[in-house]
């Protein structure tokens, strides 16, 4: 796995370095776990819209001939000061389909999409990556965006489950601000609206969600009070023990349908962690030296709205 973070000049900036940590870092080229640049594209300016660029990836994924296929764009308002990253995914990028650059994700087989807030202005980024997944983390002013793209760990062989690709976001496929203090800012641990997606072994999309939108198809912990009625006090309660020992749980992707509950996975290096005495941005470590850096779900700093991803 690799990490990365520094400053961002603008979204634009932002995608480029993405494209290059991806492509080039050290630590993947090194292991083979580098993704592709399979296609790049950019779009002058208007009068209304400030320029975008695109790129679309594909990743080695874990065995020969399971390539991961994601793509990227931006996009803007200059009048209400938006400009934001939005991400798709799905089982094949065809480069043939693509007629404008700004219409990268028609080159996409079996689509979906979601976005990550960015900015005009400089920006701080983390990014993690590994042959399977990329997840990126974005903060502007006091807020902190998230989006998760590719393979999960599904609980099911590779023949029972083959493409289990997660496209997750802290907005939906809309022009928001990251200046936004409803549920349409969310993030990866806690989904809500069009914020999460998983591509079944049905060949479709289902969409998952955290603490509102569904009694069913959840994101664990995050979840928990959809099927059980006393799940957040139960979580909101957590903190480290008096030697500092803090629990990390797996972000879940579980389906509670017809009271049987259903273990789809869970996400590469992201865990639920308790917010007591924690910021974001601090860095926790296990006996074992696995070293994690801890985010908050957008805007929201309450004791249930904190989790780790794993650095390498």
């Amino acid at each position: 796995m690799a990490y990365q973070s520094g400053i961002a000049d603008n979204e634009i900036d932002l995608l480029d370095k993405l494209n290059l940590f991806l492509t080039t870092d050290s630590e993947l080229v090194n292991s083979g776990d580098n993704w592709t640049e399979i296609y790049s594209g950019e779009t002058a300016a208007t009068a209304t819209i400030a320029k975008r660029k695109s790129y679309a990836w594909s990743a080695p994924g874990a065995t020969a001939g399971n390539n991961i296929y994601v793509a990227c764009k931006t996009d803007n308002s200059i009048s209400n000061d938006i400009y934001n990253l939005y991400f798709c995914g799905g089982t094949y990028f065809n480069v043939e389909l693509v007629n404008q650059p700004e219409n990268v994700f028609s080159g996409m087989l079996n689509r979906t999409q979601v976005g990550l807030f960015a900015d005009n202005n400089p920006l701080h980024y983390w990014f993690f990556a590994n042959n399977r997944r990329f997840i990126v983390i974005t903060k502007m002013t006091t807020v902190y965006s998230s989006c998760y793209c590719g393979f999960m760990l599904p609980n099911s062989l590779p023949n029972e489950y083959p493409y289990p690709l997660v496209i997750a976001g802290s907005c939906n496929n809309e022009l928001q601000r990251y200046s936004v203090t409803t549920d349409y800012f969310a993030s990866i641990i806690d989904p809500l609206i069009n914020h999460f997606y998983v591509f079944a072994p049905s060949q479709s999309w289902q969409q998952f969600y955290g603490s509102k939108g569904s009694r069913t198809k959840l994101v664990y912990p995050r979840g928990i009070g959809q099927f059980y009625y006393y799940g957040n006090k139960k979580i909101s309660v957590l903190t480290a023990s008096p030697d500092c020992y803090s629990p990390l749980y797996p972000v879940s992707i579980v389906d509670v349908t017809k009271g049987a509950t259903q273990f789809w996975g869970a996400l590469d290096g992201v865990y639920w962690v308790p917010g007591l005495s924690r910021a974001a941005e601090d860095t926790i470590k296990t006996d074992d030296g696995r070293e994690f850096i801890i985010f908050q779900n957008g805007f929201r700093v309450t004791n249930i709205d904190f989790f780790a991803i794993e650095k390498v």
